[in-house]
């Protein structure tokens, strides 16, 4: 096996899952002063999701699906501005977690804003660390956001892009100020799609995430217009979202018929900031 070795260090940067202790690697695997251990995989990440806490995370479809999408750069409006948010808040060589990284799309991005930063990112989907995994100079593992194999107080700054976000996770594991930055779907994000696929089309929830003890410091409204061209790039967008799955077979097969498309992507940043508590 023959893995970079900027990667070998960020993967030590990880904790262990069963007891919390520092990581040391060896040939093969990371091992913990306890002595656990956890093979890395030859794509060059770690699996630290335990058995109790397994999940199902997006599937092959759902991943090829985003993965084709994302790389066709439809989205780099998003990941600009939040890389611009992270580049503005934040020390160049800090630590940045992507927790639900998927593909890994999003957290090369913030490696290229910020390229003396360390950068990790940890999703449910093994299917998808092991995409995520093939982006070079980033540590990626395979672990629940709501149990981060992170250190207390470790990470400069948390990205959570339409993942589950678990706000004392996200308290515990930033340094006192350290920033928690979420993506949330605006109401008519994607609207057009749907318009295509169902007979009365919904908007979106307006939901924004239960923040706990993080307090909110600014929010960024960031609205474009995808102009789809293909039905390929159409089917994995529709493919890639929640919708997929929920949708009967007569619904999806619509689609098929849809050459071009003009869709709307909108969406709410929304940064926090860890507030150092009193002890008094």
């Amino acid at each position: 096996m023959s893995v970079n070795e900027s990667v070998i260090e960020r993967l030590c940067m990880f904790v262990c899952p069963v007891c919390g202790g520092k990581f040391t690697a060896e040939s093969h695997c990371l091992r913990c002063q306890t002595g656990h251990s956890f093979d890395i995989a030859k794509r060059g990440y770690v699996n630290l999701l335990m058995k109790q806490h397994a999940g199902s995370g997006d599937d092959a479809i759902m991943v090829r699906a985003r993965r084709e999408f994302l790389n066709s750069g439809r989205y780099l409006p998003l990941r600009n501005a939040i890389s611009a948010i992270l580049a503005e808040n934040l020390p160049n060589d800090g630590v940045f977690l992507d927790a639900g990284c998927g593909e890994g799309w999003y957290a090369e991005g913030f490696r290229d804003a910020l390229p003396n930063a360390k950068i990790l990112g940890v999703d449910i989907s093994k299917e998808a660390v092991d995409h995520a995994a093939r982006r070079p100079g980033m540590g990626f593992a395979v672990g629940s956001v709501f149990r981060l194999p992170i250190a207390d107080h470790s990470v400069d700054a948390v990205v959570s892009v339409f993942s589950p976000f678990c706000a004392s996770e996200f308290e515990r594991v930033l340094k006192p100020g350290g920033k928690a930055v979420a993506v949330v779907p605006l109401p008519r994000h994607l609207f057009a799609l749907k318009a295509a696929v169902y007979e009365h089309p919904y908007e979106n929830d307006d939901v924004r995430p239960d923040a706990g003890n993080l307090k909110q410091i600014s929010e960024k409204t960031v609205k474009f217009v995808m102009k789809l061209q293909k039905n390929e790039e159409i089917a994995s967008l529709f493919a890639m979202t929640p919708y997929y799955y929920k949708t009967a077979d007569s619904d999806r097969e619509k689609l098929q018929k849809v050459e071009t498309l003009d869709v709307e992507a909108e969406f709410l940043i929304i940064t926090y900031e860890s507030v150092v508590k009193n002890n008094f």
